[in-house]
């Protein structure tokens, strides 16, 4: 997970921008009285992400009836609505991603905003943009179908959690044929015992170590004949050097993806540069 700006914009502001921007009367009506609501919410969204509780939010959190389909309405057919006014707001909130990489998984594309807060459950964060966070359809599919139910069960938040001070992406080559790669998340010892088990569930909950071994293994198909190559010129000492050096070029962009974990591995594998990358699967 990389940890990305929080959004500058208030949840009230986008609410009666979206408001003021629907064609139904009806619907307006019944959505402006809500706005007070809306900016409570957003305090209480603050304050509980800043102790690790948003797990606990219910309650004046929830509506019911009309109020919750009209706020999952102002998001799907206002606020992401290409058309729309105000969807500026919406592919600003998105763009806030680094490189336009999902900060969850870090690999695929942002798609969309994941709505951290689930909107059916929690509509009055349907629009908020500190519960929207830029993220790939894959992220987005796998967290809107599951509620925490505790503090460490939730997953990790790209607006209020760090991990880069900390390597405990790990990876290990697993000596078989063709050469296989194993990722795990280790527990960093410098964090508390609840940041380390939320970086456990995000983890499990996103799929990552099979995302990650699927992806590992296209980039040692690709690599494979140069890898021959150089160990055929340069040798084992030469292919060490090479494969750490690719470790330490990625690990300045990020500590803590998949290709750095990946080259450490590689260059740390006596096994590997022994010979054991003439097992890599031909592509």
């Amino acid at each position: 997970m990389k940890s990305i700006r929080k959004p500058n914009r208030a949840a009230r502001a986008v609410f009666e921008e979206c408001v003021s921007a629907l064609s139904i009367a009806g619907v307006r009506d019944r959505l402006k009285p809500l706005a007070t609501a809306v900016e409570s919410a957003e305090a209480t969204y603050l304050a509980m992400a800043a102790t690790t509780t948003l797990y606990g939010i219910s309650g004046g959190a929830t509506f019911k009836g009309d109020r919750t389909a009209d706020m999952v309405s102002l998001y799907k057919n206002v606020l992401s609505r290409k058309t729309s006014k105000v969807r500026h707001i919406y592919d600003e909130i998105k763009a806030s991603a680094k490189g336009g990489i999902c900060p969850l998984c870090e690999h695929n594309v942002v798609k969309t905003l994941d709505h951290y807060l689930e909107k059916q459950k929690f509509p009055i964060y349907a629009v908020a943009p500190i519960n929207l966070v830029p993220a790939c359809t894959d992220c987005n599919k796998v967290r809107s179908q599951r509620e925490p139910l505790s503090a460490s069960d939730q997953t990790l938040h790209p607006y209020f959690d760090s991990t880069s001070d900390y390597s405990w992406l790990h990876a290990e080559v697993l000596p078989i044929d063709p050469v296989a790669i194993q990722f795990t998340a280790l527990r960093p010892p410098g964090w508390d015992i609840l940041k380390q088990d939320r970086l456990q569930s995000h983890f499990r909950v996103l799929g990552l170590a099979e995302l990650y071994t699927v992806l590992a293994a296209g980039e040692l198909a690709q690599i494979r004949a140069a890898l021959i190559n150089l160990s055929n010129v340069a040798g084992r000492s030469g292919l060490e050097a090479h494969l750490a050096e690719q470790a330490k070029s990625r690990q300045t962009v990020s500590l803590n993806s998949w290709q750095t974990a990946l080259y450490v591995a590689l260059s740390e594998s006596v096994w590997f540069c022994g010979g054991g990358y003439t097992q890599i699967a031909a592509p």
